[in-house]
């Protein structure tokens, strides 16, 4: 993530990347013998807006193949029942400001969890479905409307942890692409 702060300053690492950089070296050398590698994925000073950033293709392509074992267990065969999901947290000035965002690898409980607390009023769904080849514009709509339903007021985000799920159209029961988003709210 790129503070404002920092972009201001001229700085060509960010201050919040280092600080996630050290304190990730320290858990990794604590932990040093559990880990068979590390790589590092890191797109300073690009918007996090920019799903085009070339290390974060990158890390996506890595979750798909199966070298970060997001979806794939210790022998590196596919969880079938395992998908990846976009968690966006830590934001620093709501929706313009940095945040984090991490890949979980999720099963189906985890949505039915994101139903109910939707249904209980802490999260609000933005659904979007198209065609196959629409993903970056589906998602790109989606985010559209929580912005624009922020601005008018009928959104009250918390920027606490808010999710977004692309389902490939292979997938999905009428062969439509399909995205949501989990806005947290309360």
């Amino acid at each position: 993530r790129l503070s404002k702060e920092d972009l201001k300053k001229g700085k060509d690492d960010s201050n919040s990347v280092k600080n996630q950089r050290d304190l990730l070296n320290d858990f990794y050398q604590k932990h040093i013998e559990e880990f068979e590698s590390v790589s590092e994925y890191v797109d300073d000073g690009h918007t996090g807006t920019d799903a085009n950033r070339e290390n974060f293709q990158r890390l996506l392509a890595d979750v798909m193949s199966g070298k970060i074992p997001l979806m794939f267990d210790s022998e590196h065969k596919f969880q079938e029942k395992r998908c990846p999901v976009a968690e966006y947290s830590n934001y620093e000035a709501g929706e313009t400001g940095a945040y984090d965002l991490s890949i979980l690898g999720v099963t189906a409980d985890f949505f039915q969890h994101l139903e109910q607390e939707a249904q209980n009023g802490h999260y609000i769904k933005y659904e979007e479905r198209g065609e196959p080849d629409q993903m970056d514009a589906l998602i790109c709509k989606a985010w559209q409307r929580v912005w624009e339903d922020h601005k008018k007021g009928t959104l009250a985000r918390t920027f606490t942890k808010d999710y977004e799920n692309a389902v490939p159209a292979e997938y999905t029961k009428d062969g439509k692409l399909y995205v949501c988003l989990y806005i947290a709210v309360s």
